[in-house]
């Protein structure tokens, strides 16, 4: 677990930028997903168990299945295009995981705690900021952590 805490600090501490203009992608964009096993949500919205990373400098990392706490990071899958990378800031801020939050967790004591199963641990950087949470299945969030790692997914294998 503390390789992974590791590995998704070092992520979020990418070098910052100023904030974007509104509705544009930030340069420093990055996002990881982490989820230690299969975990559904209301509707039938399913986080399956694996860790996606986009680096900022769009460099796609995947894991597919369980992951364990002593886990290395993930090799890179594949770059991601501007537009892909786009799409997938649009995802993550229309879902509310860009926000910052005055008083979050440290990112390691979060995405330890994401060791739990039935959570899922969501880290970006954007804009010169960082936020990093546990999202439970049934917070509004949830969905757009599922949608992103969907994307993500989705396009570690084309």
């Amino acid at each position: 677990m503390h390789r992974v805490a590791i590995a998704l600090t070092l992520l979020i501490t990418a070098c910052a930028s100023p904030p974007p203009p509104a509705g544009g992608c930030p340069e420093d964009f990055s996002l990881a997903v982490l989820s230690r096993s299969d975990v559904s949500g209301p509707g039938g919205v399913v986080v399956p168990a694996g860790w996606w990373m986009m680096d900022a400098d769009g460099a796609l990392r995947v894991r597919s299945g369980e992951v364990r706490p002593r886990d290395p990071t993930p090799g890179v899958a594949r770059t991601l295009s501007r537009s892909q990378i786009e799409q997938l800031w649009a995802a993550a801020r229309d879902a509310g995981l860009a926000e910052r939050t005055p008083d979050g967790e440290p990112a390691g004591t979060v995405l330890a705690a994401a060791s739990q199963d039935g959570l899922v641990g969501v880290s970006i950087s954007a804009g010169g900021r960082r936020r990093t949470v546990l999202i439970d299945p049934a917070d509004t969030p949830f969905a757009g952590a599922a949608a992103c790692a969907a994307m993500m997914r989705e396009w570690a294998w084309r």
